[in-house]
């Protein structure tokens, strides 16, 4: 779905909510804002997969790389970010039990956002190499993922020339 998109139209898809959620005055509690937040959401990880999954299709003919973990980390992040968003903010900055309790989880949650990086940047790599690539020589690709509103600057014709193949 993504794999057509030029740089620039992913762009705009991926940050349109932030746009106009910048455009629009909302406050602080407003149920508007989390509906653009929660649609941005949405639609870079509907991107992130839709794209590992291409990428893992046309790479495991040459690495193999675990698509169930893949998807156990894709689905843990997701319940994760929609369990952040619903959380009350804390009403005074004292480290409490609660705070205390969903430090795992988020350092889980971190864990499955590299992996899902390091993931598609493995694909595209080996893919445009023809060939396994060592975890130094994606450095750059895992980079751009990460950086997100540059990166797709970069990541969207590569991905578009070995996906069109």
């Amino acid at each position: 779905m993504y794999s057509n998109l030029k740089s620039w139209q992913l762009f705009l898809l991926l940050f349109l909510s932030g746009i106009v959620e910048g455009l629009i005055p909302l406050t602080d509690n407003d149920f508007m804002h989390l509906v653009l937040q929660c649609c941005a959401v949405i639609i870079y990880m509907h991107w992130v997969y839709s794209t590992a999954k291409q990428l893992n299709n046309r790479a495991s003919s040459i690495i193999k790389l675990s698509w169930r973990f893949f998807k156990v980390n894709y689905v843990y992040t997701l319940i994760w970010i929609f369990f952040i968003f619903i959380l009350p903010e804390p009403k005074n900055n004292v480290f409490d039990t609660f705070g205390s309790l969903i430090i795992p989880f988020h350092l889980y949650a971190s864990f499955c956002v590299f992996y899902m990086l390091w993931f598609m940047s493995k694909s595209l790599t080996s893919l445009e190499a023809n060939k396994e690539t060592a975890n130094k020589e994606i450095l750059i690709t895992l980079f751009l993922f990460g950086f997100l509103p540059i990166g797709i600057w970069w990541l969207q014709p590569r991905i578009r020339v070995i996906l069109a193949v």
